[in-house]
């Protein structure tokens, strides 16, 4: 809604509903949690694109969604 450089912890963890001790406890920082959403919907965003392509079979269609997988599990920057 305000972007991510004008919105706070405080509104985070308002929003959220949990304490600011608590949202300390499992981040370091806003950045810190901006970085773990991202990298966690990585493998969703991959599969994401791949429903989106057109595919000539299932079979390569699985293939693909396979190879998103296995890129994102074998590359230890994106895990």
């Amino acid at each position: 809604e305000k972007g991510y450089d004008k919105t706070t912890v405080d509104e985070i963890v308002e929003r959220a509903g949990v304490a600011k001790g608590t949202f300390y406890n499992y981040f370091k920082s806003k950045e810190e949690l901006i970085k773990i959403v991202a990298l966690q919907s990585l493998p969703y965003s991959a599969i994401r694109e791949e429903l989106e392509k057109e595919h000539e079979s299932l079979t390569e269609f699985l293939h693909s969604i396979a190879n998103a997988y296995i890129v994102y599990y074998c590359d230890p920057v994106l895990r």
